[in-house]
């Protein structure tokens, strides 16, 4: 019953992605490892994101990159804070 249920889940979020060059990115990599093993991405964008700072929450922005593994697979939104991916999405490009 249980490996029915997760068939049937979909989830869009990965801790990491092989980029068009065979390389991975994942998340805590920095904005040049993700440049050097991925490339330029296809869009980026702004977006505020709430970040644990270790006492509270607070508002930041951060870049959404947007990169196609290959024609087959979903988009990869990499969200990076502070130079750093901290978290990565699949899903359709915008």
């Amino acid at each position: 019953m249980i490996i029915i249920l997760l068939l049937f889940c979909s989830n869009t979020f990965a801790v990491s992605f092989r980029c068009k060059t065979g390389k991975f990115v994942q998340t805590s990599d920095s904005k040049s490892d993700v440049i050097k093993n991925c490339g330029q991405p296809i869009s980026k964008s702004l977006h505020k994101q709430k970040v644990w700072d270790g006492h509270r929450y607070r508002s930041q922005t951060c870049q959404i990159w947007v990169y196609k593994p290959n024609k087959y697979q979903y988009f990869r939104h990499v969200y990076l804070c502070n130079n750093r991916v901290i978290k990565i999405e699949k899903g359709r490009r915008n």
